[in-house]
Parts: structure tokens; C-alpha cells; sequence
């Protein structure tokens, strides 16, 4: 599962249990309580969205306190690139009002989509699923997309194949690979290189 396809399963985890899910601005966040599923729990708009991250497992902390317990909209839009909404993606995030911020949802489907749901936690009856365009009327304010999961780019491995598939060796770059080792042609015949995505 995806950093994403995982937050917004917290997301719905939370908004599925919203009736022992609390609101009120208290820190520290209960991070831990959250990623538990350990119920009843209490906290804030910013909060949700930092448990939902905290629990997906994505990294950095998104306010850029370390998953400290601390953070609000306003470190949320000074810590995240700020993105357009035809940018954004599930598991983004959107602050309502201007710095620190109003309110912050997280979004459920793509910015593309025509009108997408979002997992709101603003009030008592939250979280809730709602339309972005429900949030958008009712805040009547500005409106800016926060990238939530920082883009890592994907370093791969080639796995060395004989001409009979069993394994001979891993390289990160074949061609040098290849230049270097003229004899294992020699030695194993037909070689094949097959791609895979490893940790950075």
C-alpha cells in the first residue's frame, strides 16, 4: 500500500469511529493514541490531519516539529510547498483562510476530480466526509493546496539474469557493469538485466 492509498484509509478509519473522535484545540496531538486506533481520542482540525500522516507513516512531519505533538495550520502552510489544486492529489492537504489558516482538510480523491471529498475535522460531528466544495462555500476565503508527502525519487537495482533465469549478480548502472565484466558473457552466455525499484 502507498503512503497515500494509506492516509486516506486513516482518514476513513477515523471518519468511520467519528462518534469517539472528540474536537477541541488541546495539544500535544495524540499521535500515538491514533496510529493505535486507541479510542476515545481528542483534537483539532491540524491535529487530524497530523495523526492521519503520523499514522501512514509518512516523513517528515508535515508541520515540521518531528511528530512532537505540536503544530497548527500555520506551520502545516509554512513547512508543506505550496501546490495548484490540479496539482494535488488524495493525501494532500487544503488550508482554508489566510496565513496561519482557518481550517485544513485532507483530500480523499484527486484536486482533478470535479469535485472531490475530503476528510474534514472542524466541529463536534467530525471527522466527517465531505464535498471540497461544501468546505470551499462555507469558509468563503482563500483557498491553497499543501503537497503532504514529499516527492523521493526512485533509485533502482538491475538484477542479473542467465539465459537459464538463475540469478548471477545486482548492479546499479548495466552498461558499466557489462564493460567490466566481458568474461561473464563468456561464462554464463546470454545475460538479461530486469529492473526493480530499491530504497534510496
Amino acid at each position: 500500500m502507498s503512503l497515500r492509498s494509506d492516509m486516506v484509509a486513516q482518514a476513513e478509519w477515523g471518519i468511520a469511529h467519528e462518534p469517539q473522535i472528540h474536537y477541541a484545540e488541546k495539544r500535544p496531538i495524540p499521535l500515538d493514541a491514533f496510529k493505535a486506533h486507541r479510542l476515545p481520542l481528542t483534537t483539532d482540525c491540524s491535529g487530524f490531519v497530523t495523526c492521519v500522516a503520523y499514522a501512514a507513516g509518512v516523513k517528515p512531519d508535515p508541520n515540521g516539529q518531528g511528530y512532537n505533538g505540536q503544530g497548527y495550520t500555520g506551520t502545516l502552510l509554512a513547512h508543506l510547498p505550496h501546490i495548484t489544486r490540479a496539482q494535488a492529489v488524495a493525501g494532500d492537504f487544503v488550508v482554508f483562510g489566510p496565513y496561519p489558516g482557518e481550517h485544513v482538510v485532507m483530500l480523499l480523491q484527486d484536486g482533478s476530480a470535479t469535485d472531490p471529498y475530503v476528510a474534514s475535522h472542524g466541529t463536534e460531528g467530525g471527522p466527517r466526509k465531505e464535498k471540497l466544495s461544501t468546505e470551499i462555500a462555507y469558509f468563503k476565503s482563500t483557498v491553497t493546496y499543501l503537497r503532504s508527502v514529499t516527492a523521493v525519487s526512485k533509485v533502482h537495482a538491475w538484477d542479473i539474469r542467465d539465459g537459464r533465469g538463475e540469478h548471477v549478480g545486482t548492479t546499479r548502472h548495466p552498461a558499466i557493469w557489462a564493460s567490466r565484466h566481458p568474461r561473464s558473457f563468456r561464462r554464463y552466455g546470454l545475460l538479461s538485466f530486469h529492473r526493480r525499484s530499491v530504497d534510496p
